[in-house]
């Protein structure tokens, strides 16, 4: 049953009780004395006042009391048939004023409505007396819960009303007067935590004599519900309220008074100091006043109010102060665009003008409005401090989320997988949830931190990226970190964690040197319990609600403030450490398409570019727009420093450009990093293939500074990511890919530069090896989150091969390493590589090559690998320290950050020598670029040692197969390893 919204002054109208009176003389003349009248009563009665009955109303009693003889008293009563009841009652002295009493009852005979007045019988003349007939209150509601769950506190409130009461000892008791009507009475339960654990909501009416669940409220396991209404008390008291009972507020301030109890004889309110009981002004309950218009911001007024009744008095004082304004702009024009005084809700509907939004269980129209920027935009504005407020628009009737929320509805119950949809992935049973599609109005200033200074990135080509999950970062106990914040934003940061003397966490990413971390998604996505694991785990790449920080990630959920903080404190944690923050998003679809689809089908393409059904559409003006947008909220409220795009060829290279212009533009002084995966999805056609962002657009793509993973480089390195093939690091052995050849090397080496500087896109999308405008368009990596990770691939190639030297193995994983580490453009490392990182763990350890849901045994970074693998005995992984020495002697040279197409092609020399075909040299001219060392040659060698020929005096062996500062100071350059020379 629908609530019907009636307002008291509704439920409380004037009805006019009609008195016609007629008056004649027993005995013919015209002497009062002695003589009697008659008088004609012709009520109006409300007989379907509401909704919930048909004849509310079915009898009417009239009680006539003369006020000079008591004992006169005349009563009369008649059942309801028609829209009046007409009473004729005679016997009335003439020249006696009588007291009108008149109550309406119901079938069961409960006074609903009542009324009084006076009536004076005179000769003949007929009087209209107005009768104020009322619809009665309870006096009181009680609601006792029955129920197993454990719980720490409730409430329990009624809808679209004042009425609100807390649970103690089971039992809600709204003690206040409460008007007959029709209500939405909801439950609601806590835990210890403030963390919800049921909600429960029904339709009650409540009427004089009686209370009607009309949609049972069902706990389920929870118990039962009863209620008992109240509506006969003893005399009460005066009490004397106000509601806000005080409050800071901006512009204005409404107020209203109440005041209850028995025979109210005085309630004043004064707002200047004065004594209310003396000086006030009069005002009934519900009676409301605005304050605020002549006041200053400080200014601060005290209302005070007093009552009296027979029983006593009371007064009550609350201060109300008006406030600066200092809630900051919204940083979305789409979405619920908060101010202090009201919230203006926006979505965009291009099919349907059929748009409303529930506000705090209030649904609104929302009407077309005119947005700069934006097209086809219906919208409202609440007025109110709507701060945490829950909020959903409808399309069509049907509820949607917001794609502009910045936060959603936190539900327990979804968070812990309990509830979801079954299915089948990658031969398992799976169950999934996207949550609630409720979102949150924010104040985002309630967020706000003091940010730390940004750490300082001359140039992009400066940047060493280090990709990790949350997760998997400090999943594990050898991490170190408090067990609290373990694969969470706090933990990712909590300085001073070791494991057996070695650094962990972000203390190790200081020690190992890189300049940013890469972060797997942490936008809000699905929740996904695989039963073969039995755990909840999902790298992310499910978005669900592009806006909003993960809540498995927060240690409070539940706390919406607090769980935006909690992400800004991650990542001013980081910049307080020097290193900047890239974040890794998945614009390219939806989980599912339930996101949009209830909106309009223009958000998707109709196509399966991303291998999930439902990518979008960047085609569309108004969907490039909501990811631009979505993209300078993550800058701009937490202080992101780049973009890692997925899947990036699913979106148009124009939008991609408008995008990288815009941000660089907006924050020009940032040096924002914005990097992608030049491919998609290949199993199905694209049919815009030609006008999208391949690697053969980066040169359209150079002024918006956006750059794309060399996975041509990548290849020839090492080989295919998921078998044996083999590659340049493994000296061809095996089976070699096609892409291994020394001149594929040889380019990546340079940063994979076109030929010639160009702004034209290339012909072949596949174009990685001569590609680059400029050599920060190129992230050089050897493994990533995706495929088999560095070690697990050389093992695997091992297993293959039958090698078995595990100081070969390591010398390919270095080597493949140094390559990308030495190489100009970008280098990008995957978490736990320089710890030989495995995933070949547990008995799904066949899934190590795509392990997005298989769990945290087979994911999670295992820190006592920082202590294996130590041939020099000095409680550190070589491997680390060789990965720590190379970043070092990066970092500090910048002969290995070249700037510019022009920088390369003049100042670095590379060549492969004529007698040793599989060798790559490149000669840098460094001093030309800042660098502390004249020159600089660089020798990749994958097979036998090799004796370089050095041009002059003064070569000094910086680097080998060993690391920093070899002791071997001759001039040869040992294979598999790269060698560097300095002078």
């Amino acid at each position: 049953m629908s609530l019907i919204k009636k307002r008291n002054s509704l439920l409380m109208g004037l009805l006019m009780l009609l008195i016609l009176l007629t008056a004649c003389s027993s005995d013919g003349n015209n002497s009062s004395l002695n003589k009697t009248g008659k008088l004609t009563l012709e009520i109006p009665v409300p007989v379907s006042t509401l909704a919930i009955t048909d004849a509310l109303v079915e009898t009417v009693e009239v009680k006539l009391t003369n006020q000079n003889d008591p004992d006169d008293v005349h009563t009369e009563s008649q059942k309801v048939s028609s829209g009046s009841v007409i009473f004729n009652i005679d016997k009335l002295a003439v020249g006696n004023i009588y007291d009108v009493e008149v109550k309406a009852l119901d079938e069961p005979g409960y006074d609903v409505y009542q009324g009084s007045n006076v009536a004076t019988i005179s000769k003949s003349e007929v009087t209209i007396v107005p009768v104020d007939l009322k619809l009665l209150t309870a006096d009181s509601l009680e609601v006792n819960i029955d129920t197993d769950l454990d719980y720490d506190s409730g409430t329990v409130k009624l809808i679209n009303s004042k009425y609100e009461a807390e649970i103690i000892n089971d039992q809600a008791v709204l003690d206040q007067e409460i008007l007959a009507n029709d209500y939405t009475l909801v439950v609601q339960l806590f835990d210890s935590s403030g963390e919800e654990i049921l909600r429960k909501a029904g339709e009650i009416s409540i009427f004089p004599g009686r209370l009607t669940i009309t949609d049972p409220i069902d706990l389920g396991v929870a118990g039962n519900l009863k209620i008992i209404e109240k509506w006969e008390r003893e005399p009460q008291e005066v009490v004397v309220s106000a509601d806000p009972a005080g409050a800071e507020f901006l512009d204005s301030q409404e107020i209203t008074l109440y005041v209850s109890g028995s025979d109210i004889e005085v309630s004043r309110y004064t707002l200047d100091g004065s004594n209310p009981a003396t000086d006030g002004i009069d005002y009934s309950n519900g009676d409301t006043i605005t304050i605020g218009e002549n006041m200053s911001a400080g200014e601060i007024k005290t209302l005070r109010l007093y009552g009296e009744n027979d029983l006593g008095e009371m007064s009550q004082s609350y201060e109300f102060s008006k406030i600066e304004n200092n809630s900051r702009e919204h940083p979305f024009k789409l979405g619920a665009v908060y101010s202090r005084t009201a919230t203006d809700f926006r979505i965009w509907s291009p099919d349907s003008s059929n748009v409303t939004v529930e506000v705090d269980g209030e649904e609104y129209d929302c009407q077309p409005v005119s947005v700069d920027g934006y097209s086809n935009i219906y919208g409202v504005t609440v007025k109110g401090d709507l701060h945490l407020k829950e909020y959903q628009f409808k399309i069509n009737g049907k509820a949607v989320r917001d794609p502009y929320g910045v936060m959603a509805k936190y539900d327990a119950e979804l968070a812990n997988g309990n509830v979801g949809k079954e299915g089948q992935e990658q031969g398992v049973s799976i169950r999934t949830n996207v949550g609630s599609s409720i979102n949150i109005v924010m104040d985002l200033s309630r967020t706000d931190i003091d940010w730390s200074p940004r750490p300082e990135l001359k140039e992009r080509e400066d940047s060493i990226i280090y990709e990790m999950s949350i997760r998997d970062f400090t999943i594990d106990s050898t991490s170190g970190v408090s067990s609290d914040k373990r694969g969470k934003f706090l933990g990712a940061v909590e300085e001073g964690t070791s494991y057996s003397s070695v650094k962990t966490g972000i203390d190790h990413l200081k020690e190992l040197g890189v300049t940013h971390v890469q972060i797997m998604p942490f936008y809000d996505f699905a929740t996904k319990y695989n039963y073969a694991t039995g755990e909840i785990y999902n790298w992310g790449y499910d978005p669900v609600n592009y806006n909003i920080p993960e809540e498995r990630y927060s240690m409070t959920p539940a706390d919406y403030e607090e769980r935006i903080k909690e992400l800004k404190m991650m990542i001013d944690e980081f910049h307080k450490n020097d290193i900047r923050v890239i974040m890794d998003v998945v614009y390219n679809h939806t989980f599912d398409d339930e996101m949009f689809e209830n909106i309009t089908d223009k958000y998707y393409d109709g196509q399966n570019l991303s291998g999930c059904g439902n990518s979008l559409d960047t085609g569309v003006p108004m969907v490039s727009r909501m990811i631009r947008d979505s993209l300078e909220y993550w800058v701009r409220e937490y202080n992101i420093d780049g973009f890692r795009f997925d899947l990036m060829a699913v979106y148009h290279d124009k939008e991609v450009r408008q995008w990288g212009e815009y941000l660089n533009d907006q924050f020009s002084d940032r040096n924002l990093l914005l990097y992608g995966e030049p491919w998609r999805a290949m199993g199905n056609p694209d049919r815009s293939e030609s006008e999208k962002a391949f690697s053969n657009k980066k040169p359209v793509l150079a002024d918006a500074h956006v750059g794309m993973f060399n996975g041509g480089f990548r290849d020839a390195i090492k080989g295919k990511g998921n078998d044996a093939t083999s590659g340049y690091a493994f000296n061809w052995q095996g089976n070699p890919v096609g892409e291994a050849t020394t001149g594929n090397i040889e380019s990546g080496i340079r940063g994979s530069l076109m030929d010639y500087k160009s702004r034209n896109p290339l012909g072949d999308i596949w174009n990685y090896f001569k590609s680059s405008y400029d050599p920060e368009q190129t992230i050089n990596y050897i493994s990533a989150h995706d495929n088999l990770c560095l070690w697990d691939k050389i093992n695997t190639w091992a297993d293959a091969n039958n090698q078995t030297s595990q100081n070969y193995l390591k010398r390919i994983n270095d080597f493949a390493s140094s390559i990308v580490l030495t190489s100009q453009g970008i280098p990008f490392i995957h978490s736990g590589d320089e710890m030989l990182r495995t995933k070949h763990n547990g008995q799904f350890s066949d899934q190590a090559h795509n392990s997005y849901m298989w769990g945290d045994e087979m994911n999670k970074v295992d820190w006592s690998w920082k202590t294996q693998n130590d041939a020099n005995a000095n409680g550190l992984n070589d491997t680390f320290e060789y990965f720590r020495d190379l970043i070092q002697l990066r970092n500090e040279h910048p002969g290995f950050r070249l700037n510019t197409w022009d920088e390369i092609n003049d100042l670095m020399t590379t060549y492969i020598p004529s007698d040793r075909g599989d060798i790559v040299v490149s000669q840098i001219d460094a001093d030309q670029n800042s660098d502390s060392w004249d020159e600089i040659i660089v020798v990749y060698n994958p097979g036998d040692n090799y004796q370089v020929n050095l041009p002059g005096s003064g070569w000094e062996k910086v680097f080998d197969a060993t690391g920093a500062n070899p002791t071997d100071q001759s001039n040869t350059a040992e294979g598999t390893a790269v060698t560097i020379f300095a002078k």
